[in-house]
């Protein structure tokens, strides 16, 4: 590296705590011919040693790493999806519920939490989310306002979210349809700055994923800082497993929730729902005295199979890509009771293959059946935000939420199930099963009887 170019990364670690990669001779000498083909700001900076603000931060802004894609870390957004709606439940008279992406690139996971909101929150809480994104990189926040994205960064997405929420331009391009946009607030901002112009105490949420792994230590024990202040009392920091966890002992790691970190504060806060351990959030939900009974293996299942009238193997899906005889081998281990066994095989299988939808919905209902259900439901409403023709997946979901206690948005869901199923040939065999539209909609409208 040259010593123009030495000096500029330096002043750009120091500026913006980004640490000096060994690929930035290449990317700084790109930058400097594209931004400065004069190479007037190069002579003031041999000058001057240094250069506007302004300049500095388009550079640094050519240098940051741009790699994202839509549903990365997706137990977030199940996560979000949650605490959004339990927390607009909890505090009616809350004007707004506010979302910050920390350093968002293109925009991809800040339109992927849009999505999930979209497909999973009540419309009438849709108004009062505020989703904000910002990013050093100039060109990446036009890009996320345009709502245009590279193939790559969508191999995430099934195919049927594909057709709803994009337009194919060409074979390098897609776009955002316009009107299936959460709005978005798009900043071309440093962190540090951005975070200097918010008051105290204004976000709920920030989403700092896949950024800290880039600042300095120094850097990160700012923003860190910063960021506490302009957190409510209580609010959430995401970062992912590769991040640098904060060392502040204001940021309490919540044990229940991978790289989610909740502010602790002096000031008494009315308790939310998801500071509840699953136990308590049952009680207090169902209004039932005592402990939680534990449940045998399969009895929320059986128990339904059995109110339905249903045989055990309608409720399951029928097997038509089993190549290797997995999932074969998982309904074995299910039907003879080793559900350990059962789930570590369908851990084999989602990782093998993270898009291979059949896996997320065994896992959900094997750890209904042993009574885990806010985990069973994150890996249900994965199937059927990627999978909307899944009814057989949505009634579970439902299902699971129930178990859980949160009635209204089973009583939600359960409802346009019910629409849906209404509008198809009752006596129709429901894709990779043996149920008819008819019994799934007597079981769902048999359910919704009795929460009513």
């Amino acid at each position: 590296m040259s010593d123009l170019l030495e000096r500029i990364a330096d002043l750009i670690q120091q500026k913006f705590g980004i640490m000096v990669q060994t690929d930035w001779t290449v990317l700084l000498r790109n930058a400097l011919l594209k931004l400065d083909p004069t190479g007037v700001h190069q002579e003031q900076f041999r000058k001057t040693g240094g250069c506007s603000d302004q300049f500095l931060r388009h550079l640094a802004g050519e240098v940051t790493v741009k790699e994202s894609y839509f549903f990365r870390h997706h137990l977030h957004f199940h996560y979000l999806c949650a605490l959004t709606q339990q927390t607009l439940l909890a505090q009616p008279e809350l004007p707004s519920f506010s979302i910050w992406s920390a350093g968002c690139a293109q925009g991809q996971e800040i339109y992927s939490l849009a999505f999930f909101l979209l497909e999973n929150i009540d419309p009438v809480f849709l108004s009062k989310i505020h989703l904000s994104g910002t990013d050093l990189d100039e060109r990446a926040i036009m890009q996320a306002k345009a709502g245009l994205f590279h193939p790559w960064s969508l191999r995430h997405v099934s195919q049927h979210l594909n057709e709803k929420y994009f337009i194919k331009i060409n074979r390098m391009q897609y776009k955002l349809k316009p009107h299936y946009r959460l709005p978005v607030n798009f900043t071309h901002a440093s962190l540090a700055d951005y975070c200097d112009g918010l008051p105290d105490q204004v976000l709920d949420v920030i989403m700092f994923r896949n950024v800290s792994i880039y600042l300095t230590r120094a850097a990160r024990a700012e923003l860190y800082s910063k960021f506490k202040r302009i957190l409510k009392p209580a609010g959430r920091l995401l970062l992912s497993p590769s991040d640098a966890f904060p060392e502040d002992k204001a940021y309490q790691p919540d044990p229940d929730h991978n790289s989610v970190f909740r502010i602790v504060s002096e000031v008494k806060v009315r308790p939310q729902p998801e500071q509840l351990s699953l136990s308590d959030q049952r009680q207090t939900s169902r209004t039932r005295p005592g402990p939680a009974r534990k449940q045998p293996i399969h009895s929320p299942i059986l128990r339904e199979w059995k109110r339905c009238s249903l045989s055990q193997s309608t409720f399951w899906p029928v097997v038509n890509d089993d190549a290797d005889g997995l999932l074969n081998r998982l309904i074995i281990l299910s039907n003879s009771g080793k559900i350990d066994e059962a789930l570590r095989l369908v851990d084999t299988m989602i990782c093998k293959n993270p898009s291979y939808f059949s896996g997320y919905f065994w896992r959900g209902t094997l750890n209904l059946s042993l009574g885990k259900y806010e985990v069973a439901a994150n890996d249900l409403r994965y199937v059927v935000f990627h999978e909307k023709d899944n009814y057989i997946a949505r009634y579970w979901y439902t299902l699971a939420m129930e178990l859980n206690g949160e009635n209204k948005r089973t009583m939600y869901h359960l409802n346009k199930l019910i629409e849906d199923l209404k509008g198809l040939n009752a006596m129709e065999t429901l894709a990779n099963s043996q149920t008819t539209v008819h019994e799934l909609l007597r079981a769902a409208l048999e359910r919704r009887e009795n929460l009513l």
